[in-house]
Order: structure tokens, then C-alpha cells, then sequence
């Protein structure tokens, strides 16, 4: 059996998580403090200290705490607001007060005609059956996620279902027949939940209890069955390489191999030079400990499962490819060693030997928890060492920072943490809603060329470079540092837009998209209202009240750049049009030179250079990257 889904209540930094996994590899990506320590060691307290079950302390209870918005607005004042605004499929939710990036004083700057009107009827894009059903799950969730001022009860919940291994899954069922569920879906599956809290004594306890589909207690000796569980799932768990250093100060305890590993591993992954007796002694260590520990377990498992030709479908979930356990065989095997083999090599013999004194089940399988791993690692390295991980044919649960891992994972096997106020949210991405071209191009234009995308909080789709020249230096100008604020521009126009939304609004990411006013912007428009519904469009989408950027910049006060750039002075300005003037200074400059020729005299007039318009999608984008009222 495998965990499948892991439901928290009111643990430390976690009001309400709950999270499914995958059979093999998990890879959990969000900012700090939205829950990925409290939810492993949830994780590690259930399952990886041993039979003895876990006693959470009153210290381990969520403590509620009132957040406000700019310290004046209660959140659940503006969550009324957002609720009532998206029921309504309105609008008027960027209504709500905040403290603007730049000063308001910005709105004195905008002319009295100006229209911020898209140029088609929004009231013929209603929403579809997919946009509903999303808002109807955003909204359920943001309905829950207001403040309570009490938080009594911890509650863990834990379920383990089938696996894909046949063989095990026998073995496995008639260990815990008893503690099995048969759920409407088909699939045995066991829910064991943790309950602590403060008794009529004063004492704070916890409770062990195996429940049914119905949530009722089974009748079975409970406890012996959950320790027959914990035998069955043992978690092993790695933090980045300074867990080392605080272990070799621990281990006067421990046994000799374990020893020996730990200080090997800690002398290796300094930043000291390594001697070559070192190494001889470790090449020691690493036999004795691979030959006791590795040779015998685990073999019943499935084989590494990239030893076979790549299909069209395996080179675009893994654009990245990394070392087939073959490879990393026959490396190991060479004569001699260096500091990068032997460091990875000892890291996943630390690995497997973490619980060095723990009984397991000849059916167990251990799951490996990896934290944060890319810390004290080169991105080749961090590369190689994954290979060995990935290779593992065990359930992994990896929290990363590195866009690389992201790369050379599997796209489904992601999951972003989200924290909007109270409640911490799970997303991932369903591949079944894509068709291969989209993955395709997925794959190509963000996870290949912008991995670093998919840790943003909101995505500003553009046509092109040019944008993304401007939109970048115009934030500067307003106060708004776009990268620091998790805000990326993206490209589009060779991706496209659609697989770009729906890959943005599956992980929880919000979105804006500026598009040029010629018939291609339009076209662009119309597929960016027809996702998002016709009411919601204006908070989504800007379309340029000109054909294109250029020409938009050269009539809001930047036409001497163009004359400039153009070469175009004097009396041949008179007889020349101003398709004729942008074009020369194009062909002169290059759309990117000539965005930057005006941000050059942007800079130099300051904000008040900054047309109105731009001030405008700034001020939306802001409130989007805050996750205030994005849902729709």
C-alpha cells in the first residue's frame, strides 16, 4: 500500500491541508511558511519514529491568530467582499481599498475620455461548464478560509490505498485485512486518524483510531494493526547536506556503520579539500554499509523503469533527462572515484540507513521524505543525485527550490502549496486535460526555457520580447519589483495561450494578459474571455487601443524617440506617415532596441512618464500577485 492523501487540522503553521499523493514521487513546491515543514513532520511524527505512536504536545495545536490586510482591513471583511463579487460574477471586487505600489495621486493623471473597454460585447462570453466548476471550488474554499478564534482539536488523517504491485498489495491486504475499507471507487483503503486535544483532566492526549468509509471506528485491535501499519510505511527522512554536521555531533550512540557513514558524508560535503586516504576510507564504508543494508532489501519491487527506449510521451513528461539506473551502475563500478561519485553515493546510503535500527516488514516500503536538497548542491550534481533518488522504486515525498528538479520530473507528480489567508491549498496539474501538443509545448516554453515560472504567484502573458522589455522596466518606475513580488512575464505567441491558463489556474497561479489592438490581439482576447467569462475579463486582459505596442508608445508621448530612431527629421517628417516613421525606427533599432530607446527616456522622465494605461494593469496585476480576490 502507498499513502494516497494526508487531510491536517490545526497543526502548527497548518489551519487545514489536505494533500494527495502519488504512487512514486511527490514534489512539493511554495513559499515559506504555507506549510511544507508542519505537513512532513506531521508525516514524520505518524510514521517514522518507530511502533510507539505519536503523542502530540499542546505546543504542536495551531494558535489563531487575526490577520489584516495593510494592518487596517480584517481579512474576513474582504473575503465577504471577493465572495459576494465573484457570486455575482461581477467585477468590482479591485474596488477594495489597498495600499498601491505608487501613490493614488497617479489617478489625477488619466484623461477624462479615457474608455477601459475591451472591443468586443463580454456579455456574449458567459462562463463554461469548466470555469464554473472552478469558481464553485474556489469559492467553497474561500467560504471556509476566514478566521476562527478557536482551534481545540489536532487532527491528522492518513490514508493508504492499493498500489500498483500486485504481489504486494496481496501481501499488504492480509496484514491489514482487518483495518481495509472497500471504497465506492473500487479500492481497499485504510484511514488511520490522530486526534489530540485537551481532556476533561487538562490533559492534552492523543487518540489512534482506524475508521471506515463511513468515519466510524473498525472493531479490530486498533493498535496492533496501526503498528503493523507504521512496520508497512516507515518513513526515512533527508534534509540537505548540513543534517550531517548535527548528527556527527549525535552519534556516539549510534552503531559503527552508521558512524562511519555520518562522518563520511560530513567530511565530504565540506568545503575543505578531500585527501586521498579519505577517500580510500570511504570507498570502505561505502561497500560495507551498501553490501549490509542495500543487497537484499527492496528486491522484490518493480525495476527501474527508464532502462527502455523514450516514447514521444516519456521525452515530453521529462524534457530533462537524467541517468538510468544502468548508468548509475556502471559509473559506480569504474575504477576510481571521485568527490562527486562518492558524495552521492554515500547521500543515498545515509538515506537508506536512517532508521539503521528499525524493524521493518518483509512486505515494508519505506517512504523516503527529501528536503530541500539542492542547498549545498551544483544543478549537475543536484541532476545526479535525483537520477539515484528517482531510481529508488519507492514512494518519495520532495520539497525543492530548484527549477531543475522540476525539469527532470514528471509535470503530474507537482504539487504547490498555497497560502491565501488562513488555510493552506494543494494544487497539481491534471495531464488528462491536455492534448499532446499542449504538453508539448508545456514543456518547451516553461518547463525547458522557464522553469522558474512555476514558483510565481502571477504570470503576465505577453506577445513577445518587447513586452517583456517594458512591462519589466515600467514596474521599476512604479515602485514594483516584479520578481520580488513572485510576478513573471511570459511569453505566449508561439506557445499559445489557452494551455498557458489552464496550466497557470491548475497550479493556483494567477494571471493577466496584454495584447496588441490588431486582429491577432483581438483573436487572443476573445480566447482569454471565453476561459475566464465574459464578467471577469477586465480583471484578466488589457487589449492596446492601438494596433500594436509601437504604435501605442509613439502616440502617448514618445514620438521624438521614434523620429530619433527612425533617422527621420526636419521636412521629411511633414510628408511621412506614422506607419512609415515606426517602421524605419524598427528596422533601424529592432522592436527590443527601439522598447528600450523609450524606456531610456522613461527612465528619464520618472512616474509621470508612465502612461495611464500601464499605471492601470500594474494596479490589477498587483492585487492578482496578492491572491486577494483572484479566484475567477
Amino acid at each position: 500500500m502507498y499513502l494516497e492523501t494526508a487531510e491536517i487540522f490545526n497543526f502548527r503553521g497548518i489551519r487545514h491541508l489536505k494533500i494527495n499523493f502519488e504512487e512514486d514521487s511527490s514534489v512539493l513546491i511554495g513559499e515559506n511558511s504555507w506549510g511544507k515543514s508542519s505537513l512532513l513532520s506531521a508525516l514524520w511524527m505518524m510514521l517514522g519514529t518507530g511502533e510507539k505512536l505519536c503523542q502530540f504536545e499542546k505546543s504542536d495545536l495551531y494558535i489563531p491568530i487575526r490577520l489584516l490586510v495593510d494592518n487596517l482591513i480584517d481579512t474576513n471583511e474582504v473575503q465577504d467582499k471577493a465572495i459576494e463579487a465573484s457570486r455575482n460574477k461581477r467585477e468590482n471586487t479591485h474596488q477594495i481599498k489597498r495600499r498601491a505600489p505608487y501613490s493614488s495621486e497617479d489617478d489625477s493623471l488619466v484623461a477624462p475620455d479615457f474608455q477601459d473597454e475591451l472591443p468586443f460585447d463580454l456579455d456574449q462570453y458567459p462562463l463554461n461548464s469548466e470555469s464554473i466548476s472552478y469558481l464553485n471550488e474556489n469559492l467553497s474554499f474561500m467560504e471556509e478560509d476566514t478566521f476562527h478564534d478557536n482551534a481545540d482539536k489536532l487532527i491528522v488523517d492518513l490514508f493508504f490505498a492499493e498500489n500498483s504491485l500486485g504481489k504486494e498489495n496481496k501481501q499488504c491486504k492480509e496484514l491489514l485485512q482487518e483495518a481495509c475499507a472497500y471504497y465506492p471507487d473500487g479500492v481497499y483503503r485504510i484511514h488511520w486518524r490522530a486526534e489530540a486535544y485537551t481532556d476533561e483532566n487538562g490533559k492534552f492526549i492523543t487518540k489512534h483510531s482506524l475508521l471506515n468509509e463511513n468515519l466510524q471506528c473498525i472493531e479490530c485491535n486498533q493498535h496492533t494493526l496501526i503498528k503493523k501499519l507504521i512496520r508497512l510505511n516507515p518513513i526515512l527522512r533527508l534534509r540537505d547536506g548540513r543534517m550531517a554536521f548535527n548528527l556527527e555531533n549525535k552519534c556516539e550512540d549510534e552503531n559503527g556503520d552508521v558512524k562511519d557513514l555520518v562522518k563520511a558524508f560530513s567530511m565530504l560535503s565540506g568545503e575543505s579539500g578531500t585527501r586521498a586516504d579519505d577517500i580510500v576510507k570511504s570507498i570502505s564504508t561505502l561497500r560495507a554499509v551498501t553490501s549490509k543494508y542495500l543487497v537484499n532489501s527492496n528486491s522484490h519491487y518493480l525495476p527501474d523503469n527508464r532502462e527502455h527506449p523514450r516514447s514521444i510521451k516519456d521525452m515530453v513528461n521529462r524534457p530533462v533527462t537524467i541517468e538510468s539506473l544502468n548508468n548509475l551502475k556502471r559509473t559506480l563500478n569504474q575504477p576510481g572515484m571521485n568527490k562527486t561519485k562518492l558524495l552521492i553515493s554515500l547521500l543515498t546510503g545515509a538515506l537508506l540507513v536512517a532508521n539503521k535500527d528499525y524493524q521493518y516488514d518483509d512486505a515494508a516500503r519505506p517512504i523516503l521524505i527529501v528536503e530541500d536538497i539542492e542547498g549545498r548542491f551544483h544543478p549537475s550534481l543536484l541532476l545526479s543525485l535525483w537520477s539515484i533518488i528517482d531510481s529508488i522504486p519507492l514512494q518519495k515525498i520532495v520539497t525543492t527550490n530548484s527549477s531543475d528538479l522540476l525539469t527532470a520530473a514528471p509535470l503530474r507528480v507537482l504539487r504547490r502549496l498555497c497560502k491565501q489567508y488562513y488555510d493552506t491549498r494543494c494544487y497539481k496539474v491534471n495531464e488528462r486535460s491536455y492534448n499532446a501538443e499542449d504538453l508539448r509545448r508545456i514543456a518547451f516554453h516553461i518547463r525547458i526555457n522557464r522553469p522558474n515560472t512555476l514558483f510565481a504567484r502571477c504570470w503576465i502573458l505577453v506577445e513577445g520580447e518587447t513586452e517583456i522589455w517594458l512591462m519589466t522596466q515600467i514596474a521599476s518606475l512604479l515602485g514594483i519589483s516584479l520578481y520580488c513580488n513572485g510576478i513573471r512575464p511570459v511569453e505566449f505567441a508561439q506557445c499559445g495561450l489557452h494551455p498557458l491558463m489552464k496550466l497557470a489556474r491548475q497550479l493556483g497561479i494567477s494571471f493577466f494578459v496584454l495584447t496588441d489592438g490588431d486582429d491577432a490581439g483581438k483573436k487572443y482576447a476573445q480566447t482569454v474571455t471565453s476561459f475566464v467569462g465574459g464578467k471577469s475579463a477586465k480583471d484578466h486582459l488589457t487589449v492596446l487601443p492601438h494596433l500594436d505596442i509601437e504604435h501605442y508608445l509613439y502616440n502617448n508621448g514618445y514620438q521624438d524617440v521614434f523620429l530619433r530612431c527612425s533617422g527621420i527629421s526636419g521636412p521629411l517628417r511633414k510628408g511621412t506617415s506614422v506607419d512609415k516613421i515606426i517602421e524605419l525606427a524598427i528596422h533601424k533599432q529592432s522592436k527590443p532596441g527601439l522598447a528600450l530607446a523609450v524606456m531610456e527616456e522613461m527612465q528619464r522622465r520618472g512616474s509621470d512618464g508612465v502612461p495611464y494605461l500601464f499605471k492601470r494593469i500594474f494596479k490589477k496585476i498587483s492585487i492578482l500577485s496578492q491572491n486577494e480576490y483572484g479566484i475567477d
